[in-house]
């Protein structure tokens, strides 16, 4: 398989759970009766919806968090990009065990738990492929630091003794 066809999975699905998140966040999740009187009068009261943010304030976080993610998957590698991964995958938890009540609107709830589980899948896979995937910067490099890294200490000197200057070449 590719090596970058699982980063390019990873950032869709936090892209995905990002879109998610933040549209759950802005449905609504219920009802709830609330007064526009400061005085208590029974009448004065009046159902109106409550939206995911009012339900759950962290859905929006989670929702830049998991957009954070994304370019950070995609420019940090190794063991960095393995603790990124767990993060994304713990935080992901979060949406996940919400208590979904008794209100039978699910929609807002449903697209919260979608975007935990994206959340989750995201993390899975940073950790378990990560070490594989590309990096940001990896394939672009100056061309001294190519010869520095391909060209070793002895090559140098034979390169010099031979009467080659390794300096003046061009890449």
């Amino acid at each position: 398989m590719n090596a970058k066809r699982p980063l390019w999975i990873v950032c869709l699905l936090l892209a995905l759970s990002a879109l998610a998140l933040w549209g759950s966040s802005r449905l609504s999740w219920g009802t709830d009766f609330r007064s526009q009187s400061p005085v208590f009068d029974i009448d004065a009261y009046e159902r109106v919806p409550v939206v995911g943010a009012d339900m759950l304030p962290a859905l929006v976080p989670l929702a830049l968090f998991s957009l954070a993610a994304i370019a950070a998957a995609v420019a940090l590698g190794g063991w960095v990009r393995l603790a990124v991964g767990g993060l994304v995958a713990l935080l992901g938890l979060v949406p996940l065990i919400l208590p979904l009540g008794d209100d039978p609107l699910l929609w807002g709830r449903a697209l919260a738990v979608t975007g935990g589980a994206l959340m989750v899948a995201a993390g899975t896979l940073l950790v378990v492929r990560g070490r594989g995937m590309p990096r940001l910067g990896s394939k672009y490099r100056t061309p001294k630091a190519a010869n520095e890294s391909t060209a070793s200490e002895p090559d140098l000197w034979r390169a010099l003794s031979e009467g080659d200057d390794p300096t003046a070449r061009e890449s």
